[in-house]
């Protein structure tokens, strides 16, 4: 019962916390992403202080049943409560969005974070690429990905693999081979996901000869 998981224990932040988060990760596993944000709001209301824990783990509950809405609602009910929003918790969002295949609303996001003082790290980028990517946004996913450095932000393999994979939705096998070549120039680790998702923009490009040459490539152990 809610009221008496909040009201037993008023004074005590910990224990509250203690009682509230297992409650929110059963509602998700149910599948009551409205009752997890019920409690949320209850919680906030009632003026208990929140961790970044807690409200990460209503967000997360949000993302589970790809319930994107209601997670950037928990998102702005937490703002609006004075509660510092972080990195974690917009990331978490973001990746509630790229599951809910709400690529605008991700982006927006993102976008917003600079001006909450958030910053964006790999993560951030990565997940709004790739939703970005689900969505054939391949030129939007590619100027985030050169953006990064304005944030400080290094490329790695996978974000690397989110401007490939973004690139093979659409078949742009031009952009693909490029930044692959980027990972090799930068001594970026090319696994797998690297090969295969420039394999597939080569082939939907209909560049049989690239494609054979990857494959060669692989099968000498270049992965």
């Amino acid at each position: 019962d809610l009221k008496l998981v909040l009201n037993r224990h008023t004074g005590a932040v910990v224990v509250e916390e203690r009682r509230v988060i297992p409650l929110l990760q059963e509602l998700g596993q149910a599948g009551q992403c409205e009752a997890s944000i019920a409690v949320m709001e209850c919680f906030l209301q009632r003026g208990l202080e929140m961790s970044i824990a807690l409200a990460c783990a209503s967000i997360l509950t949000c993302k589970k049943m790809s319930a994107w809405n209601q997670a950037v609602q928990v998102l702005r009910q937490i703002v609006k409560f004075s509660v510092q929003a972080n990195t974690l918790l917009y990331n978490a969002t973001i990746g509630a969005c790229e599951k809910g295949r709400e690529w605008v609303q991700a982006l927006l996001l993102f976008h917003e974070m600079p001006g909450g003082r958030v910053e964006r790290d790999a993560i951030s980028y990565c997940t709004v690429m790739s939703a970005c990517g689900k969505h054939r946004e391949s030129v939007r996913a590619l100027e985030l990905f050169r953006e990064m450095p304005e944030d400080r932000v290094e490329r790695n393999t996978i974000l690397y693999n989110a401007a490939i994979s973004a690139c093979e939705k659409i078949g742009e096998w031009a952009h693909a081979l490029q930044l692959f070549r980027e990972m090799v120039e930068a001594h970026v680790e090319r696994d797998t996901i690297s090969y295969n998702a420039l394999v597939s923009a080569c082939e939907k490009g209909q560049e049989w000869i690239r494609s054979l040459e990857l494959f060669r490539d692989m099968a000498d152990g270049c992965v």
